[in-house]
C-alpha cells in the first residue's frame, strides 16, 4: 500500500508539472471520433450530466455540452481547469468545497482536486462518463485503484463509454499505456457489463506514435454499465 501511494503522488506530481511547462502533447486538438460515432447509440438521455475523469481542457466536453449533456470534469491541475474556460471565452465563478476548487459555468462544472477524494455528495444523482484519456494515463499498478472508485461513484445502471489504446508496449513506453480486452475485464467484470465497441488502427492519424516507433496503435472503445 505504502509503494502505490508513493506512485500515485508521483503520478500526481508529474501531471501538474507537465501542465506547468506546457508539456501537453496528450491534448487532443480534435473531438474524438469514436464519441462521436457511439455516444448517439448509447442508452443516455441528453439531459443527463456526463462525468469525465481526469478531463483536461478536453474538446470531448465541448461537443458532449453541445449535445445537451452538463458536464462535470475531475481534473488535477488548476491551469488545465483555467484554460479551458478561458479557450472556450467563459467566466467560470470559482468555489472551494472539501480540498476541491470548483470552477462552473453555464451547466460545466471542473472539480479541481484528488479524483480519488471525490464524494458522492459532490456528483449528481445521475450521470454517465466517458473516459478517453484517464484509464489509459495509469500505470498498471494504479488502475484497480481507479476502476474501484469509478465503480463506487456510479450508481446502479450508469453507462460509460471507455476508449483506450493498443500497441507493442515493448515498442514504446506509455503514458498513454496500452490496454487489452483482458485488461479491461480484469478491472471492471465484477461491476460492469463490457460490450466492445468498434477497435481501428489510428496510426496515420496518430504520427508522434509512429515517431516513437510503433507500426500501428488501435483505439479501442468499450459500452459499460453498472450492475447491482
Amino acid at each position: 500500500m505504502q509503494q502505490l501511494l508513493k506512485s500515485y503522488k508521483m503520478d500526481t506530481k508529474y501531471w501538474i508539472e507537465r501542465w506547468q511547462a506546457g508539456k501537453i502533447g496528450f491534448h487532443a486538438i480534435e473531438v474524438n471520433s469514436q464519441l462521436k460515432e457511439f455516444w448517439p447509440t448509447l442508452p443516455v438521455e441528453p439531459s443527463t450530466p456526463v462525468l469525465v475523469p481526469f478531463c483536461g481542457k478536453s474538446l470531448d466536453m465541448v461537443w458532449l455540452y453541445n449535445q445537451g449533456h452538463p458536464i462535470v470534469g475531475v481534473e488535477i491541475s488548476e491551469i488545465a481547469c483555467r484554460d479551458f474556460f478561458n479557450e472556450q471565452r467563459l467566466s467560470p465563478k470559482v468555489s472551494t468545497v472539501k480540498n476541491f476548487k470548483i470552477f462552473e459555468s453555464e451547466h460545466i462544472r471542473l472539480i479541481c482536486g484528488d479524483f480519488y477524494e471525490l464524494t458522492e455528495d459532490l456528483l449528481p444523482n445521475k450521470f454517465a462518463i466517458f473516459d478517453r484519456a484517464s484509464l489509459v494515463s495509469l500505470p498498471s499498478d494504479m488502475r484497480t485503484c481507479y476502476a474501484r472508485k469509478i465503480a463506487d461513484l456510479s450508481p446502479s445502471g450508469t453507462t460509460m463509454l471507455l476508449i483506450t489504446l493498443r500497441y507493442a508496449q515493448n515498442i514504446m513506453k506509455g503514458p498513454p499505456f496500452s490496454l487489452k480486452f483482458s485488461d479491461i475485464r480484469g478491472l471492471y467484470s465484477d461491476s460492469f457489463e463490457i460490450q466492445p465497441l468498434k477497435s481501428i488502427n489510428r496510426i496515420e492519424q496518430l504520427k508522434k506514435f509512429k515517431e516513437r516507433g510503433l507500426q500501428e496503435i488501435w483505439e479501442e472503445s468499450y459500452k459499460l454499465t453498472r450492475q447491482l
